[in-house]
This record gives structure tokens, C-alpha cells and sequence, in this order.
């Protein structure tokens, strides 16, 4: 008898993944689906892996159109490891989005690897437009149970069309609860990694944990992993619920979640990019807390679009009688402030300069509860402001929301250039550097460099 290798089913769309069958020794092949698993870079991952411990690999399949066939015969004549044959679906349709000269034959059991420019297929515009469809409906059903779907989750990228048909809104979002993709949660390991943001150089910046499959972790799990990592902030990468964006992110701090936060939204991104995510359009789109958070690219710096401030405005003499007594300096020695809010609760106060700010030692016992945000100006060098972010006993080394606001209120009022850096975490033994700019449409980015310092995996 001819013995028939052991894969695992819908269950290979992550590297986490495979690794993961491997250690287990839970199969003999390794089976991706580039459509689910994030498009052919993630599949070609995954192969890879397979390959190192090696471990032949084929391809699952789901009702692919002519140009997902023709990706999947490029990807297994060019893969080493892929010689068995690969499920199909192609020869039971009864039309295609590609000519009718292009639809695949068999031939003695084989389709042959299409050749020309790209991947060897044209489009019939037609063919698409009668097919095309925006929702999919009664996928995977359960005959038993007809309310039910399946939920895919993936590592990377926008959450499954078929999470997204069940309660959908107008906006594009979806309704689907928390709890409903959080059922039958058990601790697993995770990709994850540790990264330092608004530095080129590891261990000067700010550092932030982020777990980079969130999926299934309740608000209590993430709560209590980030205060174990006894960092400011963590973050957890989840598939995105809004049609434009290209991730999720929540972000937790040792006391609770943030709606946004700036050195997390840049942290996140670069962790994302580096574990092989791939944005839908030039810039990267973040949801988070406060909706969608665009993110530009210019070489390995990554800046993005500052969101609205959720409160302006000069603050209550009172508050800033507090906030004197609290530094130890006279109300004359400020000269702005305003309401920075755009998550975080932050005030700001304007010194006459840098090493006004630097020589400042607050008292928290006095300052309470208020978020309070000090910049004064450089008298010269290659900063324009140093920044302080004080928050109850703690100090922050680089903050990206506050820069970000601190930035919109400034430029604003005409008291900075439309281009400039400013440093923060002096103070601290840390060398932030966080780069400002307002574009022609007169939009603020808050951009700076992120390095990976630590990278592996963590049982959450």
C-alpha cells in the first residue's frame, strides 16, 4: 500500500504557524494558502521554513481565479520543497476573469506555468465586472448551526472578507463582538519582539513590546502581559476590522488601554513591516483607539499623520498654578501653554528655553494627576526644542503623541518653523530624536528611526 503524507488543513497561514507543526511533529507536509496566509511573501515564508526542516510543502486551495492559479504554478516551480501535487479548484468552475484563450487545460493530469510579462494572464474587464462581488455570504457554513461562520484570523494584514460579512456597518467596520473572536482562547506562543523608538541606535530611545498575533487575547490577558513586561507601553498587532486599514493595534500601558499613542503607532508599524507585512497602498493605514492613522515611509524612518487634538485651548490658571508649584517655578516663567489632547490628556506648557526644561525636577505628589508636557527652545545645534512628558511619578523618554500635539499648537501659532527636530529624554540618559514636518496640505508628521532589538517569540 502506498503510503499518503499527513498535512493539517487550514491551519499552516502563519510562520508561528508552521513552526509550530514542526516542533509538534503534528504533520508530514507542510500545507499554506497564500490567499489566506497574506499573499505569495507569506506562502514563500512559509516553504522556507518547511525547507530548513526538511519538510515537503503544497499548496491548499480555494476556488481561485485564473491569476491565483497562475501565481500558485509560479510559486511551485520555483520551490525546491514543492513537489507533490497541489490541490486545485480551477476545473470546476464554469467561468474565469481571464480570456477564454488563457483558461487553463489539463494536459495528462497538469496545468503548464503560463509565461510573458507579469504573470503571464490578461484580465477580460467584462468577465470581471458580471463576477465581481463586494460581500461574500454563506461561506463555510454549518448546516447544523446556519448562524454560525468560521472565523480565520491571520498574523498579518486586513481581517477575512467572510469575518467581515457577518455585521457589517456603513462605514466599512465591522460589528462582530470581542468576545465572539476571543472564544476558545489557550496560551500559545507568539511572535513578538521588542523595539526602541525615535532612535538609529538600540537602547536610547523608548522601548515598546509588541505582540504581533493578538488574536483571541482578551483585554484582561493584554492588560496583564504588558504590566508583566514593566514597560511603558505594549502593543498588540490584530487584523484589521475597517476596509482601508492594513492592521490593528491596541495599546496598553501599565494602568490601562490608550486610544493612541505615538512611539506605540510607530513601533507597531515597524514591527509589522519587518515580520513581512505588506500595506495595500504607499503608506501604511493603522487603526487604533482613534480611527485610522496614516503612516509614511521614507527609507527605514517612519512617520505618521498627527490626529486631530480632541481638546485645545490656553489652560485654567488654576491648573497652571499647580503646575508651577509642582516645577518650582514662578507663573511668569511660562510663557504659552495649551491643551495637547489627542488620547493622552496632555497640558503643555512653552519655557523661555532648553536648559530651563532640562534643570526642571518635578514633584508628582503636587502635579497629581495631569499629564504635563514642557518644551522650551534650543539656543542652538541640530534640535530646535527639548521636550519633557511627566505623568504622575513616571517620566516618559520619547513621546510621539505629545510631540505630535505639541507640534500642531506651535506651528500653529507661529512660535516654530514648519520643519524641525526636538530632542527628549535627555534627562534620562536617552538620545530621542523626533522629526517634525507640515506638509504643502498643511498636515503635521511625527516621524523618527525605530531599531529591533529583541525578536523571538513569547507563550501568551
Amino acid at each position: 500500500m502506498e503510503p499518503v503524507p499527513i498535512a493539517l488543513n487550514e491551519s499552516d497561514y502563519t510562520t508561528t504557524d508552521v513552526l509550530n507543526i514542526i516542533r509538534a511533529e503534528a504533520a508530514e507536509v507542510i500545507l499554506p494558502d497564500p490567499h489566506e496566509a497574506g499573499g505569495l511573501w507569506q506562502a514563500c515564508k512559509a516553504t522556507a521554513t518547511g525547507e530548513g526542516a526538511g519538510i515537503p510543502v503544497t499548496l491548499h486551495s480555494g476556488g481561485e481565479l485564473g491569476f491565483s492559479t497562475a501565481a500558485y504554478l509560479h510559486l511551485a516551480a520555483s520551490t525546491p520543497n514543492m513537489f507533490l501535487a497541489i490541490d486545485g479548484q480551477q476545473h470546476n468552475q464554469t467561468d474565469d476573469i481571464v480570456p477564454d484563450s488563457e483558461v487553463f487545460r489539463y494536459d495528462h493530469g497538469h496545468f503548464t506555468v503560463p509565461t510573458g510579462p507579469g504573470l503571464g494572464m490578461s484580465l477580460d474587464n467584462a468577465k470581471l465586472a458580471r463576477i465581481a462581488t463586494d460581500t461574500i455570504r454563506e461561506a463555510y457554513p454549518d448546516v447544523p448551526r446556519p448562524e454560525w461562520f468560521a472565523k480565520k484570523t491571520r498574523l498579518l494584514g486586513r481581517a477575512p472578507a467572510i469575518s467581515r460579512a457577518r455585521g457589517q456597518t456603513g462605514d466599512g467596520t465591522c460589528a462582530q463582538s470581542e468576545s465572539q473572536l476571543n472564544e476558545g482562547h489557550t496560551m500559545r506562543r507568539r511572535m513578538f519582539c521588542q523595539v526602541d523608538v525615535f532612535t538609529d541606535v538600540p537602547y536610547l530611545g523608548n522601548p515598546l513590546a509588541v505582540v504581533l498575533d493578538g488574536t483571541d487575547l482578551s483585554t484582561e490577558e493584554m492588560q496583564q502581559f504588558t504590566s508583566w513586561t514593566n514597560l511603558s507601553e505594549a502593543t498588540f498587532v490584530l487584523p484589521a476590522l475597517h476596509q482601508k486599514a492594513d492592521y490593528r493595534v491596541r495599546i496598553f500601558t501599565g494602568s490601562g488601554e490608550l486610544p493612541f499613542a505615538g512611539h506605540p503607532t510607530l513601533g507597531s508599524c515597524h514591527a509589522w513591516l519587518e515580520a513581512g507585512g505588506m500595506p495595500q497602498g504607499s503608506e501604511v493605514v493603522q487603526e487604533c483607539g482613534v480611527g485610522l492613522v496614516r503612516i509614511s515611509r521614507s527609507g527605514r524612518r517612519l512617520a505618521f499623520a498627527a490626529p486631530p487634538r480632541r481638546r485645545s485651548g490656553a489652560l485654567d490658571e488654576a491648573e497652571l498654578n499647580i503646575i508651577c508649584r509642582a516645577l518650582g517655578i514662578n507663573r511668569d516663567n511660562i510663557i504659552n501653554h495649551s491643551w495637547c489632547d489627542n488620547g493622552p490628556q496632555w497640558r503643555a506648557i512653552m519655557l523661555r528655553s532648553a536648559e530651563e526644561v532640562l534643570a526642571l525636577r518635578p514633584d508628582a505628589k503636587i502635579l497629581g494627576d495631569i499629564k504635563l508636557g514642557i518644551v522650551g527652545p534650543h539656543s542652538g545645534g541640530g534640535c530646535a526644542f527639548e521636550v519633557r512628558a511627566i505623568y504622575g511619578t513616571e517620566e516618559d523618554p520619547v513621546t510621539g503623541s505629545l510631540n505630535a500635539a505639541i507640534a500642531q499648537w506651535l506651528i500653529g501659532q507661529g512660535l516654530a518653523p514648519d520643519e524641525y527636530v526636538a530632542s527628549q529624554g535627555t534627562v534620562l540618559g536617552r538620545a530621542g530624536r523626533v522629526h517634525i514636518r507640515r506638509d504643502a496640505m498643511g498636515e503635521i508628521w511625527v516621524g523618527g528611526d525605530t531599531v529591533t532589538c529583541i525578536e523571538g517569540t513569547v507563550i501568551v
